[in-house]
């Protein structure tokens, strides 16, 4: 059944059910995106959290919506990160700011661009910006403290395109050139022997912090979006893109059973296979796609919870209860830096034994050469990160005694 065929929308008296049934206070709205895949964010228009949260907003509450995507944390183990390291929605909104700067330059530095780089930069600074309040709304704090907060996970495409050193939204270009550039040998080489499971257990990881922080959490698991780009122009590409297809196949199967298993909800991205719902560039979601997506989300929340029948029933308030709340260390983004430090130190050793190893394979050398780069630039932007906020908070006049 074609997705246009299926009504995934809920009505007004439906939604106002579901935003009462979320809690007496304002519902709470978290996304952990990596970025690639689905873009839950939007820098122009209104995205998928955005989306939720205006559906939700039919009651006397807004939603709280946290938004944890940032260009240069892409990785499973960075949401999970974020979370233990409690960051507040300012230091969020930083990390956005010095990843956007850095990724920008990297893509400009790639393409010969440097001298619009400035320009660039400036623009998508000035795109996020932090508000009076920021400071104060900590990630984990608010899951642990809202009554049915809503976490969205779409996390683990970076993962995936990190074990076999491409991007699928690419994939045509480095297979043009592979007389040239050996990229997409390489490439092909290590997508047969990926584990999409060390994937899937990180992801569930965050699944598991997630519960454990509020076991009234409603955890949403999106699966990985599949770009047509792996389909090919003709037969020949369409066998050398093969594998690369299975692998995100593999890894959305696995994945929909490890949501099932933890009792999260797992929703398949395939809204966005309807051409007016289409993914613009083969990357970021129009807002068509966002809008079908998170109809789809908040209709899988409603009839898997039975909201209509536990409102009915006066079971909207059954809870589950914990004896004690688990508090969190007054960490941050300089928590965050530590465990970066540690994870760029781990790495390093890593890839040094392996780029003098003179047996490893000419894959494995350039995997430990591109997994050191990126965890040098993380690592940078954190600390550029820290260092603006100490010296903005420095810079803030003192409260008179």
């Amino acid at each position: 059944m074609k997705v246009k065929d299926v009504k995934y929308k809920l009505s007004d008296l439906e939604l106002r059910y579901l935003s009462l049934f979320l809690g007496t206070n304002e519902p709470v709205i978290v996304g952990l995106n990596t970025f690639q895949g689905i873009n839950v964010s939007s820098i122009f228009s209104k995205g998928l959290l955005q989306q939720i949260g205006e559906k939700l907003s039919l009651n006397m509450f807004k939603p709280k919506i946290i938004d944890g995507c940032t260009l240069m944390y892409n990785k499973t183990e960075h949401a999970l990160d974020f979370l233990k390291s409690n960051l507040s929605v300012e230091e969020i909104k930083e990390l956005k700011r010095q990843g956007g700067v850095a990724s920008v330059r990297k893509a400009m530095g790639e393409m010969g661009l440097l001298k619009f780089f400035k320009a660039l930069s400036k623009a998508y600074v000035l795109t996020v910006r932090s508000k009076e309040g920021d400071k104060d709304i900590k990630m984990s704090s608010e899951i642990r403290d809202a009554e049915r907060p809503i976490v969205i996970i779409s996390t683990g495409q970076n993962d995936l395109m990190r074990e076999v050193q491409a991007n699928p939204f690419a994939i045509r270009k480095d297979y043009k050139r592979r007389a040239k550039d050996p990229s997409f040998n390489i490439s092909a080489k290590l997508v047969q022997s990926v584990d999409v499971s060390k994937i899937v257990d990180k992801v569930g990881k965050i699944q598991d912090y997630v519960h454990h922080i509020n076991p009234n959490a409603i955890v949403v698991v999106l699966s990985s979006y599949k770009p047509k780009s792996l389909e090919g122009k003709n037969l020949e590409e369409h066998e050398a893109f093969k594998p690369f297809g299975e692998m995100i196949d593999e890894f959305n199967e696995r994945l929909e059973e490890s949501a099932k298993e933890k009792g999260s909800f797992f929703v398949s991205t395939d809204v966005f296979e309807e051409k007016e719902m289409g993914v613009i560039a083969g990357l970021r979601a129009n807002l068509s796609g966002h809008s079908a997506l998170s109809d789809k989300i908040l209709y899988a929340i409603y009839n898997g919870l039975e909201v209509e029948d536990k409102l009915a029933n006066n079971k909207d308030r059954e809870l589950i209860t914990v004896e004690e709340k688990p508090n969190f260390p007054p960490s941050g983004i300089y928590s965050l830096l530590v465990s970066l430090s540690g994870e760029k130190y781990d790495r390093r050793c890593d890839n040094i034994k392996i780029k003098n190893d003179p047996n490893a394979s000419p894959e494995a050398k350039k995997v430990a050469e591109v997994s050191e780069q990126e965890s040098q630039m993380a690592h940078d932007t954190c600390d550029k990160a820290a260092q603006n906020l100490e010296l903005k908070k420095r810079m803030q006049p003192q409260k008179k005694r």
